[in-house]
Parts: structure tokens; sequence; C-alpha cells
């Protein structure tokens, strides 16, 4: 009869640790799913963005065959520093909650170097582009924003403009936008409303000249 309580223990074990065991397997199909659909979504997109900018800029075949490889890299990159950012989150988080300072302060100059390292990463994909974009001999200007001031440069003969938020604030005063002429002649200009600078561009030289 003593021997009765050890089977039910036994039994009761087995009914725990099986169920536990196919939640696991469970998650981790699904898991496998999701990276599954993530990889095909991200593969849509890429695919999507080289018709657009292949139309758009009508890119030659050489052109689109250096410039789309430059991004998908990139994006590989950043796909990595941003899920190191989110383990870094989690990271400060729990070392905060467990009221652990040296791992806060760890994680906090983990985090630091994370976001150093998507600037520099900023910077070397938009020297790579540039490259490709001076090359092609067909990109006239850059128009950007998200940055939401206005700002100018001119690169390797090409005008790369910051853009003012459409929609900064409360209030037209605090808002912009702009309209864009090119002429037949090569030369531009954008012509500013509310905060948005207006601009006068000279034309591009051939590279005869």
């Amino acid at each position: 009869m003593r021997a009765l309580p050890w089977l039910l223990i036994l039994l009761l074990l087995g009914g725990v640790v099986a169920p536990a065991q196919a939640d696991s397997r469970r998650d981790e199909r699904l898991a496998q799913k999701a990276d599954k659909r993530k990889d095909k979504l991200k593969k849509k997109i890429r695919t999507m963005r080289a018709i657009v900018l292949a139309e758009e800029l009508d890119l030659d075949e050489d052109t689109a065959a250096r410039l789309f490889p430059i991004l998908n890299k990139y994006d590989d990159k950043f796909a990595a520093l941003a899920a190191e950012t989110v383990a870094l989150r989690d990271a400060a988080a729990g070392a905060e909650a467990s009221g652990d300072d040296r791992a806060l302060d760890r994680a906090v100059d983990d985090m630091v170097a994370n976001q150093r390292a998507r600037w520099d990463l900023d910077e070397a994909r938009f020297a790579e582009v540039r490259k490709v974009l001076e090359g092609s001999g067909k990109v006239l200007a850059v128009f950007q924003g998200h940055s939401h001031k206005n700002d100018y440069k001119e690169i390797g003969g090409i005008h790369y403009c910051t853009l003012f938020a459409m929609i900064e604030g409360s209030g037209a005063e605090n808002n912009g936008f702009s309209t864009v002429r090119v002429r037949t002649d090569g030369t531009m200009s954008v012509t500013g409303f509310l905060k948005q600078k207006g601009y006068d561009w000279r034309a591009k030289k051939s590279r005869q000249e």
C-alpha cells in the first residue's frame, strides 16, 4: 500500500512534465513560423522598394545592381542593432527594478554605444548610396525630412535638402511646406511657405565640364 502514493506522485509529475515539453515545442514552432512570416514580409518590402526606386529614379540595370545590395546590407545591420537596443532596454529595466546600480550603469553605457553605432552606420550607408547616385548622373536633388529642420548641402553635384515638418505643432505658423520647379535648363527652385526656406539652385555641371 505504501507504494501507491509514490505511484500517484510519479503519475502527477509525468502529467506536469509532458505538457510543459509540449508547450515548449509548440512555442518553438510558433516562433519559427513568425520568423518565416517576417522574412517573407521583409523580402516583399525590399522588392517593392526596388521597383519604386528603379522607376522613380529611372535607374539603369548597372546602377540598380549596385544600389539595392547596399540598401539590403544596411537594413540587416540596422535590424541587428535594433534587436540589441530592445535587449539593452530590458536589461536596464531589470537592473533598475532589482536595484543593481552597476548593472544599470553597464546597460546605459551599452545603450550609448549602440546609439553611436547606429549613427556611424547611418554615415557609412549615406556615403555608399551617394557614390551610386553620383555615378548614375541622373539625380538632381534629394529631398528628405524626419529631422524637422531646414538644411541644405550640395555634395558631389547633387542638392540635398532637408525639409521642415509639414505639421510641427498647433497653428499654421508652426508648420511648413514647399513647391519645387525643375526647369529645362537644369536649374531648380524651391518655394518655401511658412517655416520652410526657399532655394534657387544652379544647373548640375556635366561630366565634360
